[in-house]
């Protein structure tokens, strides 16, 4: 079954697509993704390897350039792009709390760090 991707962080909010267009780097087709109500939430499958894939829009989630790291954006991969065949970024688990992480980077999860709220509370 596919499944939303609500945010724990951000009550009442989800990861949603920025676009409908593919924006092409040259090595791989993409779509951004970013913060946006529940109602527009993407909705996807969690494969037995870990992956998250999006039907619809015949993708699979990735981190951006595989690089696991705080504040490292993920976009939605064109299935066709070579780029979704290797590397760490694309595969990611469900925790205890179900906050998703990348499996080899549990200390991270999905979410929106936003900076002006942190500097307002200095």
């Amino acid at each position: 079954d596919d499944i939303g991707l609500e945010l724990l962080s951000h009550p009442g909010f989800s990861l949603v697509s920025m676009g409908n267009e593919w924006l092409d780097t040259g090595l791989f087709l993409f779509i951004q993704i970013g913060l946006g109500p529940n109602q527009e939430k993407l909705l996807g499958v969690f494969t037995q390897d870990g992956q998250i894939i999006f039907r619809n829009k015949k993708a699979t989630l990735r981190v951006n350039e595989d690089i696991l790291r705080e504040g490292q954006p993920v976009a939605l991969v064109h299935y066709d792009s070579s780029v979704t065949k290797k590397g760490d970024g694309k595969y990611f688990s469900i925790n205890i709390d179900g906050s998703i992480s990348p499996t080899k980077a549990p200390h991270l999860a999905f979410g929106f760090y936003v900076p002006a709220q942190n500097r307002a509370q200095n």
